[in-house]
């Protein structure tokens, strides 16, 4: 499940990650409450991260908002893969280490959290992580090809909500 099907589905409940045959490479409940994933040939594998951090939104009733190099990583900004998923939340901060991988969990204010599971929340925090100085055209034309034509009118609605340095650029690629 990625980023993009979250809004689509909603979180699931931690239960609707638990599987019931491991052979088949699908989810078994692990004794953290976290699935794990075998493969056959590749034996047991971490769980796909953003599972993990939707099951614990879905139990804790909780939003999440993908931030810094996650975010930017999600929108093909950055290759970067970090070792340290960061989400932000309403709820309350906590890490969770899953093999040698942690997701935290960053308590943020209202006002951040307001475009929680939107596309303009994913594209805002992805920006505020390249920074103001480092945006570059490249930047800018890998989320004009990546964004349909309803996410950039999302993200245009959305603009009041962008600090004022990113609307230049939020118009670019809503162009």
């Amino acid at each position: 499940m990625t980023y993009t099907s979250w809004s689509k589905s909603g979180y699931p409940p931690a239960s609707a990650l638990a599987g019931v045959d491991s052979s088949a490479g699908l989810p078994i409940r692990a004794s953290n409450s976290m699935p794990r994933y075998t493969s056959p040939l590749l034996g047991e594998l971490s769980p796909d991260l953003d599972k993990v951090a939707a099951a614990m939104a879905g139990r804790e009733g909780i939003r999440l908002q993908p931030t810094g190099a996650y975010a930017a990583n999600l929108l093909h900004l950055s290759e970067q893969v970090p070792m340290k998923v960061v989400f932000l939340t309403d709820g309350s901060s906590k890490k969770a280490h899953i093999g040698n991988q942690v997701i935290e969990l960053r308590k943020a204010s209202p006002k951040r959290m307001q475009l929680a599971g939107k596309i303009s929340g994913l594209v805002f925090e992805a920006l505020r992580e390249i920074g103001q100085q480092h945006i570059t055209a490249q930047h800018i034309q890998t989320l004009q090809q990546d964004l349909t034509l309803q996410q950039k009118g999302k993200v245009l609605n959305d603009l009041r909500e962008a600090p004022a340095w990113m609307h230049t650029h939020i118009r670019k690629i809503t162009i």
